[in-house]
Formats: structure tokens, sequence, C-alpha cells
């Protein structure tokens, strides 16, 4: 059973709120807005625009869905990444741990990364890679999974 991507990203935000309070080891002192301010900016670079592009093909956003994928998006944002919403909520969880200014909070993001990898990623490249074959094996070879 796979759990909404945005539902991870928000629960590993809640773990990051939790953890300043367990262990707060502050960092980046009065900088947390300009540094939370800046990885809020990169989300929204990455977000838009990879949403943007599935609308134009007209192809499935849903990543329960991937078997309904009609074209392989490989323009814009995906050029650097394969996965550019994931990215962007990486990013969001990078702002909001830089807005805690705690350290230990950042853990929550490798967490993110990794559970991400594990119970999602590795679905939709499986599904996609039955639905594209040779053209999307290709493109995984120019483009990094994160960046």
């Amino acid at each position: 059973m796979r759990i909404p991507p945005p539902i991870v990203m928000i629960s590993f935000g809640c773990l990051a709120y939790v953890a300043q309070y367990a262990l707060n080891v502050p960092w980046i002192g009065n900088y947390n807005f300009l540094f939370a301010g800046f990885f809020i900016i990169l989300a929204l670079l990455f977000i838009a625009p990879s949403a943007i592009a599935f609308a134009r093909a007209q192809t499935t956003v849903n990543p329960y869905t991937p078997h309904y994928s009609k074209t392989l998006v490989t323009g814009g944002v995906y050029r650097y990444s394969r996965n550019p919403m994931y990215l962007a909520m990486a990013f969001a969880l990078i702002a909001w741990c830089g807005y805690l200014n705690n350290l230990i909070s950042f853990v929550c993001v490798a967490g993110f990364i990794l559970y991400m990898n594990k119970r999602q990623i590795e679905f939709e490249e499986g599904a996609l890679t039955v639905i594209f074959k040779q053209q999307y094996l290709s493109y995984c070879s120019e483009v990094r999974r994160w960046l």
C-alpha cells in the first residue's frame, strides 16, 4: 500500500518538527528565513514547470497510475531530474528544516528521499520501463533520478 507523496512529505515534516523538541541543535541562526525562502523558491521552480509539462503532454500525474502514461516527458525540468516533483517536495522539506533551525531535523529529509526511492520511485520506474522500454532506459542513462 502506497501513501500519496504529499502525505509522505507532510509526515516527514511533522517528524522534523518533533525532532526540534526532542534534540534541538540550532545551526543557522537569524538566516533561517533566507535559507527557507531560497529552498521554497527552488521547490516552486521545479514543481510548477513539471506539472505544466505533464498537462501539456496530456499524461497522468498520478503516481499510482503510471500505466496510464501516454507520453514520456523528458523536456524542461525533466532534462535535469527524472523526478522533479519529488525533488520539489525535498526542497520544501529542506526549507521547513531550515525554518525550524534544527540541524537534527535534516535527517527527515534524508528519510524522505530514502522512502521515496524505495516505496514510490522504484515502482514508477518499473512501470515506465515496461511501457516505454528502450526510450525510458535511454532517458534513465542520461538523466539522474534526483538531480
